[in-house]
């Protein structure tokens, strides 16, 4: 089992608007919830953790939603994944 339990996850992004485009995959092994939208995983911890050295850790997926890459892009700004993700 990961560090957290599911049960607590939505407080890691209750103060994020998460777009209802994005499909929550967390896993109950999972170390954090992470949602998956066009072709990236989205992995979020808390807002003051220090477990990471970033708050949101994005990895590209594959045609079967398989992980690339493990993180490609990291960093505290939610607005910054928000643009990574929703580029065409």
């Amino acid at each position: 089992m990961g560090l957290y339990s599911m049960d607590n996850w939505t407080d890691f992004y209750k103060d994020l608007d998460i777009p209802k485009t994005w499909e929550n995959v967390s896993y109950c092994n999972d170390e954090l919830p992470s949602f998956m939208a066009n072709k990236f995983q989205v992995w979020i911890d808390q807002p003051d953790s220090t477990q990471f050295p970033n708050r949101f850790c994005v990895m590209r997926l594959d045609d079967d939603n398989q992980t690339i890459d493990d993180w490609f892009f990291e960093s505290d700004n939610f607005q910054d994944v928000l643009n990574l993700v929703n580029q065409k």
